[in-house]
Formats: C-alpha cells, sequence, structure tokens
C-alpha cells in the first residue's frame, strides 16, 4: 500500500486489499469456489458488498514556485510583519496584504527559509526574503475546498495571478506534496482486515479509534509515500467541520445523509 523504505519499491503494491478468503463474501454466491484476489485478480468485493464510490479527487495540494521576491512587495510584506507583531489589535488588524479579490492575513512570524506568511481561507503562502539563497519565491497549500468546488487547473490559474504579484516567477509550479483520495460507502465491516492482510511494504500500520469506534488506519505515516483509510464522518464530526460543499457533493453521488463516508487517501511527498 505504502512504502517507508524507498518510492520505487512501493510502485507495485496496491492501495487496499479485502480480507482475506476466509471473511471475503464469495464471488460466485456462495460457492466459494473460483479465482482468489490478488496483485494481478481484481476482487468481486465491490459488488457483493455493496461498495459506491462516491467521489475521487486531489485533497491537498502543496506547490513551490522559483524565482524573486520584487522590491515592492519585499518593503510591503516587511512592513506588514512588524504590524502583525504589533501588541496593538488595530494594527495587527491592518496587517494585510491585498491581491485582486484576496485580502491575505500578513504573520508576524516566519518558518525557515520563508520571512513571511500570508493566509486567507484559499491558500497559504510562505514568501522568501530576496537575499533567501536556495529557496523559492513561493511555498503554497491550496486549500481542499477550492480543489474540490473548484478543480485543481482552476485553482492554479488563480493562486498563479497572486504569486504573480510577490514577484517575477522564473520556474514552476513544482508539486511538493499531494495527497489524493477516493470517498466511497461500503457494508464490509473494514474494521475486521487484520494488518496481515493488506498488501504493503509498509513497515507501521496504526490502527485508531475515536470513543471507542474504530475509525481507521494509517499505513507509513511518516514516509515519502503513505496513505490512511479513514471513516471521514467520524473525522468531520470530531474536528466540527461540517464540509458543506463536500456532503453536497456526496448527496449528489447517492449518499442519504446517514451512511458513514469512508476515505482512502494517498499522500506523495516530492521524492515519491
Amino acid at each position: 500500500m505504502s512504502s517507508d523504505t524507498s518510492p520505487q519499491q512501493s510502485n507495485n503494491t496496491r492501495a487496499a486489499r479485502d480480507a482475506a478468503p476466509q471473511h471475503r463474501p464469495a464471488p460466485d454466491g456462495g460457492s466459494g469456489k473460483g479465482t482468489q484476489s490478488s496483485n494481478t485478480v481484481p476482487s468481486n468485493c465491490i459488488d457483493t458488498c455493496n461498495t459506491r464510490i462516491l467521489r475521487t479527487g486531489i485533497d491537498s495540494l502543496y506547490l513551490t514556485y522559483q524565482g524573486h521576491l520584487s522590491d515592492e512587495s519585499s518593503i510591503r510584506l516587511t512592513k506588514l510583519k512588524k504590524m502583525a507583531q504589533s501588541t496593538s489589535a488595530s494594527s495587527v488588524n491592518l496587517a494585510q496584504f491585498r491581491v485582486k479579490k484576496h485580502v491575505f492575513e500578513v504573520k508576524g512570524n516566519g518558518r525557515h527559509p520563508f520571512a513571511y506568511i500570508l493566509e486567507d481561507g484559499t491558500f497559504r503562502i510562505e514568501a522568501a526574503k530576496q537575499d533567501a539563497k536556495q529557496a523559492p519565491l513561493a511555498y503554497a497549500k491550496v486549500s481542499s475546498e477550492l480543489l474540490t468546488v473548484a478543480g485543481p487547473k482552476k485553482a492554479l490559474k488563480v493562486l498563479k495571478r497572486v504569486v504573480d504579484v510577490l514577484g517575477p516567477v522564473t520556474a514552476g509550479p513544482n508539486v511538493a506534496r499531494v495527497d489524493l483520495c477516493v470517498d466511497f460507502l461500503t457494508d464490509y465491516p473494514l474494521e475486521n482486515i487484520t494488518d496481515a492482510e493488506f498488501v504493503t511494504k509498509a513497515r507501521t500500520l496504526a490502527r485508531h479509534s475515536d470513543m471507542r469506534q474504530f475509525s481507521g488506519i494509517s499505513f507509513a505515516p511518516r514516509a515519502d509515500l503513505s496513505a490512511r483509510l479513514y471513516n471521514k464522518t467520524i473525522e468531520m464530526r470530531s474536528k466540527n467541520s461540517p464540509r458543506p460543499y463536500l456532503k453536497s457533493l456526496w448527496r449528489k453521488a447517492g449518499w442519504d445523509g446517514e451512511q458513514d463516508v469512508w476515505r482512502l487517501e494517498f499522500q506523495l511527498r516530492r521524492p515519491a
């Protein structure tokens, strides 16, 4: 499924595996005969377990842009960062960097090697100083909502217009991290699948629960290629994040508003 050894070794692993034959409903209706599932022979459990895919997409996207901060942007951001560090609430509230329809809050701190952090509900952009060596002009995170509602192509067009205001872009965007996901419904008791029944080279598998209810599994969480299988509805409740845009898409795909929605998510960092 995922690997904390090497990305090349992970190319032939599968996203997830249905339960072993002793747990899986027989594809022929009960005889138990027929070809068993493997990496080359698909399982029929998606039919027999009443599994429905609601959506697929990009949930998280982190990008870098090569270039240099312009003199004008450097002066503006330095001034706004000092305002954000003020003890006066009115000064902090005025620490805003406006780009077209976007109003970014400028933070009073940075994160090496980025001196400036700008954030609104759509993007989080970290920009480097003019004299920062070997650092990109900008490191940007695109919000999950924008990726879901508008799609990655439109999101990148909007982001590029914002980054262009910071300074001349010489290369990019380059993907620093991307999370690919599929949301689905299933009647299959996923908690019954044992660790040994997943096909993976990951050394670390961690099971999770919420209020003693099984909520998912993490595979190689700190690796360049990792994955999570988790109950998305439980996560949204526990974080008090209803995400109406996501629920609307689920309903259009056939969700009844009550059944738990599960997500399989792969996280790929740049080396992977």
